[in-house]
């Protein structure tokens, strides 16, 4: 049963890219759409896989980058990163 939590993540993930600029950068998947800069389900980063100090300031720069004309940085993280991210 714990395996399907992780698949069923994935076809949300999956389902909320559709439709939109998605490409893999900077150790994360980007979800785009600039015509819609304020809809977060439209404009998000997921299966993040920095972890490193640098790899997580280079994520977060283009990420601003990308990002920069919405009015938030949106990151979907899954379980177990979240879990690691309260740990520190």
């Amino acid at each position: 049963m714990q395996d399907l939590l992780p698949r069923a993540l994935d076809v949300n993930l999956r389902n909320l890219a559709l439709g939109h600029l998605t490409f893999e950068a900077a150790g994360a998947t980007f979800v785009r759409d600039p015509k819609l800069p304020a809809i977060y389900d439209a404009n998000f980063l997921c299966r993040i896989t920095a972890s490193t100090e640098a790899e997580v300031e280079r994520l977060l720069s283009r990420a601003r980058s990308e990002y920069a004309r919405c009015p938030e940085l949106t990151f979907r993280l899954d379980p177990q990163r979240q879990a690691h991210l309260r740990r520190g």
